[in-house]
């Protein structure tokens, strides 16, 4: 799995990230976000998009869950939040 996507956004702003879970014909798999400081910024659980809430560093990270509901895989994109 890869997550792609900007390294910085403002203070309400919003970007958008992007997960590859490999390989492509995977079997089926659901994928939730996170982040690991709301107070920095938020982030949409199903769609990956990221808004800017303070000023400072967030771990955004992306996990694939099996048909079954375990862990896949998960992988984290560091975005940097800065005053508008």
């Amino acid at each position: 799995m890869t997550v792609s996507g900007p390294a910085s956004v403002k203070v309400g702003e919003t970007i958008a990230l992007v997960a590859a879970v490999e390989p492509a014909d995977a079997a089926s798999y659901t994928l939730t976000w996170a982040v690991d400081d709301a107070a920095t910024a938020t982030i949409d659980p199903d769609s990956g998009e990221v808004s800017g809430v303070a000023a400072g560093d967030v771990a955004a990270t992306c996990t694939a869950h099996n048909g079954d509901g375990s862990t896949a895989a998960s992988e984290a994109h560091t975005v940097t939040v800065t005053e508008a």
